[in-house]
């Protein structure tokens, strides 16, 4: 099974938040949960690991190897300023 935890302060509208995949099986996209939403942030992915930013990120190529919990990747939006 894949899990996918969106974080805290995030708006995350999948209500069932895993999906059942056989190993040495791929999830394709059209199983992936709506992109979760946190206000003044981007959604960069789901990764394999929630702190190490070296962690893989996880894709429809992905091949799963064995239960695996995913976590959402974020960067801080940065306000521009027009002088």
């Amino acid at each position: 099974d894949v899990m996918f935890v969106p974080g805290e302060g995030t708006t995350f509208t999948d209500t069932k938040g895993w999906r059942s995949v056989q190993v040495g099986n791929t999830l394709p996209l059209s199983q992936f949960p709506d992109n979760p939403t946190k206000d003044g942030y981007t959604f960069l992915g789901w990764y394999t690991h929630v702190d190490n930013v070296n962690a893989g990120q996880f894709t429809d190529l992905t091949v799963v190897t064995q239960d695996i919990t995913l976590y959402a990747r974020w960067s801080e939006n940065t306000p521009s300023h027009i002088i």
